[in-house]
């Protein structure tokens, strides 16, 4: 999915400049996997924060029945949805911490990082990417990657399915036909507070 551009769950990935040895590039993993803009979206209970975590189920169960899904089943999985991108949210670091640069440094033997999180099997996972394991890999956010490890082993795989169906949705949406793209916007103004 993430070598096709169709979408990009539970982290983001790139390889790019090391921030403290300029001359070399360096795979380099950063926390993600939640679909709103911002973790305290999922965290807060004030007007606003609730108004969009309603909307992103609505927004979740229309495009799962748009795919043929029933009203239940897709109301069912907009719920596993939330509370599994709640969790995500609940790993990350707060957009503050993620400003600070000697936080989001934080650098790692490649054989290091996957005996930390092993649920991940880094080298298979680098295969798929279409890259040679590297010496090392640098990560924003270690403590992150250590929760979702525990969550890849502790949840079950109904739930990691409907969560990656949902990934593919949410980034095949603006390309499909347009009750999928007028779904997409309404939820866009939910998040945005803009009017019709």
């Amino acid at each position: 999915m993430r070598k096709t551009g169709a979408g990009s769950p539970l982290f983001g990935f790139y390889v790019g400049q090391d921030r403290k040895q300029v001359e070399k590039m360096v795979p380099q993993l950063g926390q993600g996997g939640t679909s709103l803009p911002d973790r305290d979206l999922y965290l807060k209970s004030d007007a606003r924060s609730l108004k969009i975590q309603e909307g992103f189920k609505i927004y979740v169960s229309t495009l799962f029945e748009l795919i043929g899904t029933s009203p239940g089943q897709a109301k069912a999985n907009a719920e596993t949805i939330y509370q599994l991108e709640k969790k995500l949210a609940e790993a990350q670091m707060s957009r503050l911490e993620m400003r600070d640069p000697y936080k989001t440094y934080n650098k790692f033997a490649f054989n290091e990082f996957n005996q930390k999180t092993p649920a991940f099997n880094w080298a298979l996972t680098f295969q798929d990417f279409g890259i040679t394991v590297p010496d090392s890999v640098l990560v924003s956010a270690p403590k992150f990657y250590e929760s979702v490890n525990k969550m890849l082993i502790e949840t079950p795989i109904e739930t990691w399915k409907t969560y990656l169906t949902w990934n593919l949705l949410k980034g095949s949406s603006s390309y499909l036909s347009s009750p999928f793209v007028n779904a997409s916007f309404t939820f866009n103004q939910v998040v945005s507070g803009q009017k019709a």
